[in-house]
């Protein structure tokens, strides 16, 4: 909050009217961006309906990615500003200063937009379209189906200012949960086929993943914004990645790191679970050497200009692209249906899933046992948080789960509760993590 800039402001919770990220007169201005993209989607549906022929896979598969392209911006502007217009034909006389809709009257449409898409986009690598990550393919339709449902049925702070649960019948949890279960069943019913999780959490961001553009669909990654890498275009890694405080053979620019994880993650995770070390990383580059930064300094590790293998970036514009949903998130959504609709037994085999390969073959992530719907529900959260930290879903699964304000206020005024972790990794001589 000391930095008190248009960026701090974002991430402190403190964005005003004329915050600089959000609302600028230079023609970045990202409200606009948005509803510009919006209309090309609408005009092309519009087209598309009246003009191709919907028998051709090709032709389906263009309507599907505009209706699937339409509802990810209209998720976007809701994360943001919650209330918005809701432009979901061509701009015309009766639309072009309409006033800010419902979210719920959004939402019920994506939700029929998407269940018509998945029918008609195709698989991963079934078509030329398809072959590549930065194309919509039927996998992340299915998936961003089930992402709205769980939203739209979750808490969020509504017109009346109340932070509450839809009133409307067609958005509980009773009615989309179930929908949200089924879009995942059928993606992981595919797994091996069409859609993997990689079996070294590492390659889904270094020079096998998206450090290093691997953009082949089939694998874990489902969608990814793409930029132009010649001209680099896009500031990903120089947002997210490690810091480099000097130029050296990795990058030219002193930059990365402008984020980072808060002081005490690195604490809630298993000291042998191979997500850490990836995710909270407590060294910087300076010179072509490993310098250690301030605790309260550490970078993310998940994007790494060393992990690259394409031409070293001279300018701010890095040209690595914006990963918005791969496999794991799928599968943990799917353990998460499954729990609130009370197939315990499921949930914890999709939450297994993902905790095996973190553990590398060693015992520190004990089998769950429970049979508790609540203690249940609370793994799949903090499994949702180590998993996915940087992949920018955190927050706003706290805002659908109705914890974010307890969240936010108890991790400020010094009360974060550290996740408890297995006995076995207690030394019990001191009482002591042991930081191995």
């Amino acid at each position: 909050s000391d930095k008190a800039d248009g960026k701090a402001d974002l991430a402190t919770y403190n964005a005003g009217v004329g915050n600089d990220q959000m609302n600028t007169s230079t023609g970045t201005d990202l409200w606009a961006k948005i509803y510009a993209a919006i209309e090309r989607a609408n005009l092309a549906i519009e087209g598309l309906r009246e003009y191709a022929d919907l028998t051709n896979a090709n032709m389906k598969q263009l309507l599907g990615e505009a209706l699937t392209l339409r509802a990810l911006h209209y998720i976007d502007l809701i994360n943001m500003w919650g209330d918005v217009p809701a432009r979901l034909t061509s701009l015309n006389a009766d639309n072009m200063y309409s006033g800010r809709e419902d979210r719920d009257v959004i939402y019920k449409q994506l939700i029929i937009d998407l269940q018509e898409a998945q029918d008609l986009c195709a698989w991963p690598n079934e078509i030329d379209a398809t072959k590549t990550v930065e194309r919509v393919n039927k996998v992340f339709v299915k998936g961003l189906l089930a992402r709205i449902c769980l939203q739209a049925s979750g808490y969020a702070q509504r017109l009346d200012g109340e932070n509450r649960l839809s009133t409307d019948p067609e958005l509980s949890k009773a009615r989309l949960y179930p929908i949200a279960l089924q879009a995942c069943k059928d993606v992981m019913e595919q797994e091996g086929t069409y859609v993997a999780l990689k079996s070294n959490f590492e390659d889904i961001f270094n020079n096998n993943g998206i450090s290093g553009d691997v953009i082949n669909a089939g694998s874990e990654s489902l969608f990814e914004i793409g930029y132009s890498n010649n001209p680099a275009r896009g500031r990903i890694m120089y947002t997210f990645g490690i810091k480099h405080t000097t130029a050296d053979n990795m990058t030219t620019m002193l930059q990365g790191s402008q984020v980072g994880p808060t002081p005490t993650f690195f604490f809630d995770y298993s000291v042998k679970d191979l997500r850490r070390d990836i995710t909270c990383c407590p060294f910087q580059w300076t010179k072509g050497v490993q310098t250690l930064q301030s605790f309260k300094s550490w970078s993310f590790g998940k994007l790494r200009y060393e992990w690259t293998n394409r031409m070293i970036p001279t300018g701010n514009d890095d040209g690595i692209n914006r990963q918005y949903m791969r496999y794991a998130d799928i599968v943990l959504m799917h353990a998460e249906a499954a729990c609130e609709t009370n197939d315990l037994d499921e949930a914890k085999r999709k939450l297994e899933m993902v905790r095996a390969r973190a553990r590398n073959g060693q015992s520190v992530l004990p089998e769950i046992k429970t049979t508790d719907k609540d203690e249940l529900r609370e793994k799949i959260r903090h499994e949702r948080r180590i998993e996915l930290a940087l992949e920018f879903e955190r927050y706003f699964d706290l805002v659908r789960w109705g914890i974010a304000e307890d969240k936010v206020a108890n991790f400020v005024v010094g009360k974060h509760e550290v996740f408890p972790l297995p006995q076995t990794e207690i030394d019990k001589s001191n009482g002591k993590l042991q930081q191995n």
